[in-house]
């Protein structure tokens, strides 16, 4: 009896406990991922390009004046991306043929080269060396010089580490094909990852703590001569420091070799009767080999499998598959001196060698054979091996420390010579700025969930924790403050301040969460307006959960959210004019700031294109003007954060001028006694501008 009342005491203890009732803070949202940033430089079209760039110099047969022209356009092409480039030399010399009546040793039938057992269906597999099996005269003419033994080039280009410059990972497909087609698939796929690599991780704000040699094979169709010249010529070089105490390395010491050959077509088994399908199929995969008789097998092994994560997490379409029997490859020369692996469309052994890409090394390899979705399984290794490669070499986007600058004088707006002065850098995530009634401002880390502000002075301190990711903030008319909250599974908009006043306005349409609620602000009734962006090409690729498309809502007063505006392509910042007629609209996808009219029930019409960005960008199929954050003064003019400065428009659209910063704005407010400064956040940094414009005092934002 003694033991059922402690029992029961405990329990009622515990139910008591105010700790127990009130649920615990969300946890803080996580660190962001330095490499996702990167792997989203990555780009169907701009991949496709340069296959296509490649194809120009027909099957870039090696010791062909076509092939030298190849190597050529490659180097130039990555010095352009700024990599340095240096050239292998060695000289080629066909083997002599067998003596007569001997040959080689012979597999058995079931055996695959590499290893593995050749399973179903094959077709023959082969070189087209007839000119004529190739239709298109233009190409059987580029194609139509033989070639001649000598002297031949292969160009690499190097990343080098910021604090291992003595190590390197080293990323290679080969560049020569043959069969008088285009070698698109064979190798010009893996040529243009490599090169597409190269891009990305050179870009001036791209940093390594270690090396990165891209390397293009040249002679990979006549048995991995390139490589195996850069093996002979370079091995023993390397971990050098050459003058020493220079801090330069030549030849790094090798880390891994990872080796890219035919990338694109993965349709599957041959059928019985000797027909292909003509789709990529849908459980199409990036393979990842390693070789299991290599000396280096064990540490080749793990790094495949350090690949294959990385394509889980960073791959948008198809998945990866690890196996033991690399072969016929680039690598080869590397595997017993150094963990080397290969990624191909197929196995090189089991698959394509029973012919299972009927393209290869025949004049049907040519751009125009391949669909976007073959052309994306080349993307999908390329986020593959960016993701690992990165990784394992510390990559991470960095930026130059912002500093003060002079603004250009705008009429009425801002005088000409002012000084835009860096409060302070280093935030975690800079968003929502907004001005307190005593004219200092808070803004949003979203990063470190919390809310930070700046008084008078220009110092800051931690003005609220636990935000639920917040974002843009906005108060009503009750002084309580509004934020869209981003936490993953838990984004709403709601009240979270003052603290035990907190609520839910809105955390769904029609019963679909929200996905990531970005800007807000509330109107003299208390109706609150939010974007919602959907989610980002690369989510929507990937097949983001996130249901809700991109889209405007509005929560009435007391009422439920409803959608007021869609078909914008990525709706970001969101504010009313001063007269809260006109709802401005800023689409981060588009080229044009929208306006709409505001109705009397909270609901908007009369959609239109208010003004037009400057600094606009367009790649194939998007584009972009980072237009996120926007600000009203007392006039009506509007202010846009966007990647060029802060853009201010008239209140009839016209561009009246651009105050630039030395790091892109993401969000900006007016503040100060009378709000006659602005202030600006963007990527980690507060920035600080005296006006001659004031903000309009009817909101505080």
């Amino acid at each position: 009896m003694r033991s059922t009342f402690v029992v029961l005491a405990i329990l009622s203890s515990i139910s008591l406990s105010p700790s127990a009732q009130t649920p615990a803070p969300p946890p803080p949202p996580a660190a962001p991922d330095p490499v996702l940033p990167l792997v989203g430089r990555l780009d169907l079209e701009k991949y496709k390009a340069t296959v296509k760039g490649l194809t120009q110099f027909g099957d870039r047969r090696q010791g062909t004046d076509r092939n030298r022209a190849a190597v050529d356009w490659i180097e130039a092409q990555l010095k352009s991306y700024g990599c340095p480039t240096e050239r292998i030399e060695y000289t080629y010399e066909p083997a002599p043929p067998s003596p007569s009546g001997t040959s080689a040793p012979q597999r058995p039938r079931d055996q695959a080269q590499g290893g593995g057992r050749l399973r179903g269906n094959r077709m023959r597999t082969g070189v087209n060396t007839d000119p004529m099996a190739q239709p298109d005269v233009k190409l059987r003419e580029l194609n139509a010089q033989p070639t001649t033994p000598g002297p031949r080039e292969e160009v690499y280009c190097t990343k080098v580490g910021t604090t291992h410059p003595e190590e390197m990972y080293i990323v290679g497909g080969h560049m020569d094909g043959h069969g008088w087609g285009e070698a698109a698939n064979d190798d010009g796929s893996g040529t243009a990852l490599v090169m597409e690599l190269a891009r990305v991780f050179s870009s001036p704000d791209v940093q390594t703590e270690r090396s990165i040699r891209f390397a293009l094979w040249n002679n990979e169709e006549t048995g991995l001569n390139g490589a195996r010249a850069y093996v002979d010529q370079r091995k023993d070089l390397q971990g050098r420091e050459d003058p020493p105490g220079s801090g330069r390395y030549p030849e790094p010491k090798w880390l891994g070799m990872i080796q890219h050959d035919m990338m694109m077509f993965d349709h599957g088994m041959p059928r019985e009767d000797g027909t292909m399908s003509k789709e990529q199929r849908p459980e199409a995969d990036v393979n990842i080999e390693f070789q299991s008789t290599a000396k280096m097998a064990d540490q080749a092994q793990k790094l495949a499998w350090i690949f294959h994560q990385a394509n889980e997490k960073y791959a948008t379409d198809y998945p990866a598959s690890v196996g033991p029997h690399m072969t016929n490859t680039d690598s080869t020369p590397f595997m017993d001196l150094v963990p080397a692996i290969s990624l191909r469309e197929n196995e090189r052994g089991t698959q394509i060698g029973a012919g299972w890409d009927p393209q290869w090394h025949q004049p049907t390899d040519l751009y125009s054979t391949y669909s976007d979705k073959d052309f994306r399984l080349g993307l999908n290794a390329a986020q593959t091996t960016l993701g690992a490669i990165a990784q394992l070499t510390g990559a991470r986007v960095v930026q130059p420390p912002a500093t003060d600058t002079e603004a250009p004088g705008i009429p009425g707006v801002i005088a000409a010579g002012t000084k835009v002065q860096v409060l302070k850098q280093g935030f975690q995530g800079t968003e929502g700025p907004i001005a307190l009634p005593d004219g200092t401002l808070i803004f949003t880390e979203t990063q470190a969930n919390r809310i930070t502000k700046i008084d008078a002075n220009g110092n800051t301190s931690t003005w609220l924790e636990n935000t639920n990711g917040s974002n843009g903030l906005a108060f009503d008319r009750k002084g309580r403050l509004i934020s869209v909250q981003t936490t993953p599974k838990q984004a709403r908009v709601g009240v979270i301040y003052p603290q035990g006043a907190e609520a839910v306005l809105a955390d769904n349409f029609e019963g679909k969460p929200f996905g990531r609620p970005n800007d807000l602000v509330v109107d003299r009734r208390g109706g609150v307006y939010f974007t919602e962006p959907g989610p980002t090409p690369q989510q929507a690729a990937a097949g983001s959960a996130r249901e809700l498309p991109p889209a405007v809502y509005y929560i009435p007063p007391g009422g439920k959210a409803i959608r007021i505006a869609d078909g914008i392509e990525r709706p970001n910042g969101i504010q009313l004019s001063p007269d809260e007629k006109t709802l401005y609209v800023n689409n981060s996808n588009g080229e044009y700031l929208l306006a709409f009219d505001v109705q009397p029930d909270g609901t908007v019409g009369n959609r239109r294109n208010f003004a037009r960005y400057e600094g606009v960008t367009r790649e194939a199929t998007t584009v972009a003007s980072g237009a996120d954050g926007l600000a009203v003064d007392a006039q009506g003019r509007v202010y846009v954060a966007t990647s060029i400065g802060v853009q201010v428009f008239s209140p009839k659209g016209q561009h009246l001028g651009t105050i630039p910063l030395s790091r892109a704005p993401q969000n900006l407010a007016f503040a100060g006694p009378d709000k006659k400064t602005l202030y600006v956040v963007g990527r980690g940094v507060a920035f600080k501008i005296p006006m001659l414009a004031q903000g309009h005092k009817g909101r505080a934002k």
